[in-house]
């Protein structure tokens, strides 16, 4: 064999080492990215209207409850408030699961730790309508029925989260 037939196949045994390598590193990447979806998770459309409160009370109040909620509940996946209309608030809330929605309840109740927060939440908001993404167990969907709003259920057909 010469010199050039050498370099040759050294070139080419290390483009299908490289070719090998990629696909492997490219198909633990997919794996792993599969494996960590979070399928249990629920998304909160909440419909809100202003309390009788100022522009400025709002956006104060809400910086510090979602900073509230991100501090002490940390399976709570995101909590967003957004501007909708003139006194019309629309909040997004991710949970990675049933049992994170329960624990807020649970901390949001009488003696909870959040029972004063909630008092002052429901001072600022009108909780108008809950829209549920994804599939809480049949407990939770009891919890948020005997809240007394309007609560709609809209369960995953298909989709994944990060």
């Amino acid at each position: 064999m010469s010199k050039n037939q050498i370099w040759a196949v050294i070139a080419l045994v290390s483009i299908a080492l490289f070719a090998f390598l990629s696909e492997t590193q490219i198909k633990v990447e997919v794996d792993s990215a599969w494996h960590t979806s979070n399928d249990n998770e629920i998304i909160f459309y909440v419909e809100l209207a202003s309390n009788n409160k100022s522009e400025i009370e709002i956006e104060e109040f809400s910086e510090y409850y979602q900073s509230l909620v991100n501090k002490n509940e940390p399976n709570t996946l995101s909590w967003k408030f957004f501007q909708s209309e003139p006194n019309k608030i629309i909040e997004i809330l991710r949970w990675s699961d049933s049992e994170t929605i329960k624990n807020h309840i649970k901390n949001v109740s009488e003696g909870g730790i959040f029972e004063k927060d909630f008092a002052s939440y429901v001072e600022h908001f009108i909780i108008e309508k809950i829209n549920v993404y994804g599939e809480p167990t049949e407990e939770v969907q009891e919890m948020l029925r005997g809240f007394g709003v309007p609560v709609t259920f809209n369960p995953l057909i298909s989709g994944y989260s990060r």
